[in-house]
């Protein structure tokens, strides 16, 4: 449709050949980069200086412009060869005339040039990409003001430093190690069984192996000593239960018997802390703090008293206050004791027994008395012997023949009745005829 309105158009004088951008142009001769036409046109000698053709007045809007492309350059674009076309046709028109409308107007608005003769047609050049400068500037840009910014993050911020182990130095050789850090110190103490010994580093806070800048507070807890013991009461406690809650607690434990007349063998009586006798129950101290435990062996031995010659009544009233107790276990002829008296003791005087002995005593029963017999039956000696023999007396013949009757029988030179008492084995004399 163009170029149906083209051939109605008057013919414009013939153009001077023009230099394209497909052909190679000497450097001295190259426009700056930004041109688009990519070189400069050189007219032919004896022609005319080129006409600048005649744009048809367009719509501002880029939207609007429609570019149609030269037959050289179809023919180019199509096969790469030389075409040799009447004319060509350059324009910008609008885009309502690109589509055909409004052609009637089209003599007013569009300059048709004359035909260029055409060109042969070369490939167009590759185009060399140049070293990315721009691209590698920024980048170096960009790591130099990274480095830059750690630079001055180091130079600027406040130092830290890594807290050490100090746990069980001395509190003062642990301040030594850390005073060049710049960190606000401060110690605090407490007692502590991981670390007993006074003066000693317990824990640090923050903890070893954090990073600590400087200014930050440095908390040093120093020890005071092992961790307190509570004293249990232990007084009327089994031995082996006080020994037990002792030792637990870490408390060394020292015993001590003693009698006592109420308390039970192998039970304490009594508790003391040697080294400050003034504690009591619940009082606090420290681990291996020696506790002396008096335990009962129950009641002191008791020293037998003499007790013969007395009576019963009086050897109890005796034993009594020692916790002993008198038994009879016999009674013996005396002729020295009398009656009821306490001839013997089973444990010697003197000797030590535990509470509630019991003594065996013997009693006297007097003097071994016996009853004179009758003897006036007797035929003679011999038969008078053998009665006073079995009466418990004694015989002998003072005068007269054994085989005599009797005359007479006196004890101490008198005369005895029948029925009364000697003491056993007492003599009768006897005459006999």
């Amino acid at each position: 449709e163009l170029v149906q309105a083209a051939s109605k158009l008057p013919r414009p004088d013939p153009l001077p050949l023009l230099s394209t951008g497909l052909f190679e142009t000497p450097d001295d001769q190259m426009r700056t980069p930004d041109d688009p036409t990519g070189g400069v046109s050189r007219p032919l000698a004896g022609s005319e200086p080129p006409i600048e053709p005649l744009l048809a007045p367009v719509a501002t809007e880029p939207d609007d412009l429609v570019i149609l492309p030269l037959d050289s350059d179809i023919g180019s674009a199509a096969g790469g060869h030389v075409a040799e076309p009447d004319l060509g046709v350059t324009a910008a028109l609008p885009t309502d005339v690109a589509s055909g409308a409004h052609t009637e107007d089209l003599h007013e608005q569009v300059t048709v040039t004359e035909a260029i003769p055409a060109v042969a047609a070369s490939p167009e050049p590759r185009r060399r990409r140049g070293f990315p400068w721009k691209l590698v500037l920024a980048v170096l840009v960009v790591a130099a003001l990274a480095v830059l910014g750690v630079l001055a993050s180091q130079l600027f911020a406040t130092p830290t430093y890594m807290v050490p182990d100090l746990v069980e130095l001395p509190e003062a050789e642990a301040r030594n190690l850390v005073a060049a850090n710049g960190w606000d110190v401060s110690v605090e103490t407490e007692r502590s069984d991981l670390v007993p010994v006074v003066g000693r580093v317990v824990r640090t806070a923050p903890g070893a192996g954090v990073e600590l800048a400087e200014g930050e507070p440095f908390l040093i807890v120093v020890s005071q000593g092992p961790t307190l013991r509570e004293l249990p009461e232990s007084t009327g406690v089994p031995l082996s239960e006080a020994q037990t809650r002792l030792i637990e607690r870490g408390l060394d434990v020292r015993t001590v018997e003693a009698f006592d007349e109420d308390v039970a063998p192998d039970v304490v009586i009594s508790w003391t802390v040697p080294g400050d006798p003034t504690l009591t129950a619940g009082a606090e101290v420290e681990p291996e703090t020696l506790v002396e435990l008096v335990v009962s062996i129950g009641p002191a031995p008791r020293a037998v008293p003499e007790v013969t010659g007395g009576t019963l009544a009086e050897a109890q009233a005796l034993l009594d206050p020692l916790g002993l107790s008198v038994a009879e276990i016999g009674q013996e002829f005396s002729d020295d004791a009398p009656l009821g008296a306490i001839l013997s003791q089973s444990i010697d005087p003197g000797e030590e027994v535990e509470r509630g002995t019991t003594i065996g005593v013997v009693t006297s029963i007097g003097p071994d008395l016996v009853a004179f017999p009758d003897i006036s039956t007797a035929a003679n000696y011999d038969e008078a012997a053998e009665i006073l023999f079995q009466a418990g007396f004694t015989s002998r013949l003072v005068f007269g023949d054994a085989e005599g009757e009797v005359q007479s029988y006196r004890i101490d030179g008198e005369t005895p009745d029948v029925g009364q008492t000697f003491r056993r084995g007492t003599q009768v004399d006897i005459r006999a005829l």
